[in-house]
Formats: structure tokens, sequence, C-alpha cells
């Protein structure tokens, strides 16, 4: 989440200023950014995870059953979600063509055998697939 002393103000030529930037630093306090960003960089509304979901849209966690796997997941990524079967050994696509939002959200060093969490935009029924898929399945993905 960011803080008031993770922003600084900086005057910029009226040209130089990207499309959506945020103008107003108290605007930003208690925003969650949807990736890394680099120092000195203008912040704009596709920066920030509440912004970014689309049209009908929702952002849904996804835990990966490989955390090594979700580590190399970026923002912007376009995968496929597979499930498989705890009980046998069957692999289902449950989703396609999914947008990753941002990559690893939990600690990578936590030391956690539970996967890598990863937050992807989808339709509302995709997240209710999803959803399902984890209670009962191992949880991968493939690149697109």
């Amino acid at each position: 989440m960011l803080t008031a002393a993770d922003l600084d103000r900086t005057d910029l030529a009226p040209d130089t200023v990207p499309d959506g930037a945020w103008t107003e630093s108290v605007d930003l306090i208690g925003a969650t950014l949807a990736g890394p960003v680099p120092s000195g960089q203008v912040l704009t509304r596709t920066a920030l995870l509440r912004h970014r979901a689309t049209g009908g849209a929702v952002i849904a966690p996804l835990r990966l059953a490989d955390q090594d796997a979700s580590a190399l997941v970026e923002a912007g990524d376009a995968v496929d979600v597979l499930a498989v079967d705890q009980q046998s050994p069957k692999t289902v696509v449950v989703a396609t063509n999914v947008r990753v939002v941002t990559g690893t959200v939990a600690d990578a060093d936590s030391g956690s055998d539970t996967g890598g969490l990863i937050l992807v935009e989808v339709d509302r029924g995709t997240a209710r697939t999803l959803a399902a898929a984890a209670a009962t399945s191992a949880l991968s993905i493939v690149w697109r």
C-alpha cells in the first residue's frame, strides 16, 4: 500500500505528462501498485491495482501450486490455468487467455509450501470457476 512517504511530487512540462497521470498524491494514499515501479516514475491509473479491471471484469487471486512458477509471472502476461486433480493424474484447462494483473503477491521467501499467489483479471464466471478449481485441485499455468 502506498503511503505519503512513498510519493514525491515533481512539476513537469504539460506536454510531458502522460495521459491518466495522478496529480494529487492524496488520491494515491492507501492504493496498491499493480507491480514494481521504478523510482521517479509518473504514476498513472493503470499502475494501480484498483484501476486494473476493465469492462465487467474482476481481479481474482490465484494461488499456484508451484511457487517458483508464480515468481516468473509478470503483469500483462496471458496464461491458461490448469487444474490437476490431486486424487488422479487428470489435468484440465479451467481458464484460457487470463491476463495477469500482478506477479507474486506473497513473499516468495516465506518458506511456505502452499505456492505463490498472483492476481488475475477475469470475468465473474471465470472467477467462480477458478475458486472452485482451487478448492479441489492444484493450479498451474502455461504462458500464451
